[in-house]
């Protein structure tokens, strides 16, 4: 049992999605063709670009400062809460039903 609930909490671990913060003085988003963005989506001012698997924040500073001036860029790892709300996606989405969790995330 222990093993068990060991070896899933290893693969969430090993699935986390990493994330990345940015904003621009003018309030313009950011490039739609961005590499490695798996999912955008504006979140009080600031958008959050979540990266696909073994994608890397910094590659993305380059291209999003040469679209426009940067207010703010941080690359942050998922909040305990956003690892949850993921994992019920996925298994809600596992079961056919909605798969979207509303509330927020801070």
């Amino acid at each position: 049992m222990v093993e068990h609930v060991l070896t899933r909490r290893r693969r969430l671990r090993n699935k986390v999605i990493q994330a990345v913060r940015v904003a621009y003085r003018d309030g313009m988003e950011p490039p739609g063709d961005l590499p490695g963005v798996s999912d955008r989506r504006l979140d009080e001012g600031t958008w959050r670009l979540e990266l696909a698997p073994d994608q890397d924040p910094q590659a993305l500073l380059e291209p999003l400062s040469a679209a426009g001036r940067l207010s703010f860029f941080s690359a942050n790892r998922p909040t305990l809460s956003e690892i949850f709300l993921t994992a019920v996606r996925r298994q809600r989405a596992g079961r056919g039903a909605a798969t979207s969790v509303e509330g927020r995330v801070s």
